[in-house]
């Protein structure tokens, strides 16, 4: 069995493709950086640009094809690859050949091409990273509200708390690190899916959502609500007594929600706006820095 594929694929495949585009020399860089002077080992530097050159197309066709397997379930066949990427079988074959020894890609029994458990490690990775990298701003907002603060991360059908400021003497809740619970019925899930492009959220509806009930549209007239308000909220919707405010980290690298946990009685439907534009500069500035942390 394959993992599951989609949005929590993107958490470390987003990582790295921002990072290759950061390998790959701009353009119009000055000709001294690159002039064609031979090193002790008698190769010229142009030589050795056209192998970088080389290596970095190679690693970006080769998380192409790790997403282009996500795009299609989290697994896929040769031909299926080639069509979706418009490259040549052969080529194809040869870069899955690569991420089968390398164990990010499996090859089933049916001669079919999955996605491999050394993604998960990575996707783990991705989430402690962007643990550590959000405390601080987790402690300014549960500071500011005093209530507990979480990010979030979209993980299939589910938000999946990666990270959390509790405040002392705070009511107990479902929300832990690491714990799952369904995006659809959370705010912080809905403010998630309302970072979704429009072929991304109808991927998301047709495999996590009956068809046969009016969920699908409600969900997409509940996220452009989302959208034009700038926050999500719940209350008493995942937990009898206890309300949630979540905010997208919007222009982040992957799609991340801030939010704010805490007692029905002291998180009302009246206190969530006024606390909207604070949460709000806390998200862009937490977004900024996970932005630059990708930058040399």
């Amino acid at each position: 069995m394959t993992p599951a594929a989609s949005v929590p694929v993107r958490h470390g495949l987003a990582y790295y493709q921002a990072a290759v585009s950061f390998v790959a020399e701009p353009a119009g860089a000055p000709g001294p950086m690159i002039a064609d002077v031979p090193d002790k080992r008698g190769l010229a530097r142009g030589a050795e640009r056209a192998d970088a050159s080389s290596g970095v197309r190679s690693l970006r066709r080769g998380l192409e094809v790790l997403q282009a397997i996500a795009d299609a379930g989290g697994e896929a066949s040769l031909r299926e690859l080639s069509k979706r990427l418009q490259l040549a079988e052969s080529t194809v074959h040869g870069l899955l050949h690569t991420l089968v020894l390398s164990g990010h890609v499996v090859r089933t029994s049916e001669r079919r091409y999955g996605l491999g458990h050394a993604l998960i490690q990575l996707g783990e990775a991705t989430n402690r990273k962007l643990g550590v990298q959000a405390t601080a701003a987790l402690q300014q907002v549960a500071a500011l509200t005093g209530e507990n603060a979480d990010l979030a991360v979209l993980e299939g059908a589910d938000a999946v708390y990666i990270a959390q400021a509790v405040m002392p003497g705070s009511t107990r809740s479902a929300r832990e690190v690491e714990r799952r619970l369904p995006a659809r019925a959370t705010a912080a899930g809905r403010a998630l899916l309302s970072q979704l492009t429009p072929s991304e959220l109808t991927v998301f509806i047709q495999r996590h959502l009956p068809q046969a009930n009016p969920l699908p549209q409600q969900l997409v007239t509940e996220l452009a609500h989302v959208r034009r308000r700038g926050y999500a909220s719940e209350t008493d919707e995942v937990e009898p007594g206890i309300s949630c405010v979540a905010l997208p980290v919007a222009a982040g690298p992957i799609p991340l929600a801030l939010t704010v946990t805490g007692p029905s009685d002291r998180l009302t439907a009246e206190r969530m706006p006024a606390l909207a534009p604070h949460l709000r500069r806390v998200a862009e500035h937490l977004a900024s820095d996970l932005r630059r942390s990708l930058q040399p």
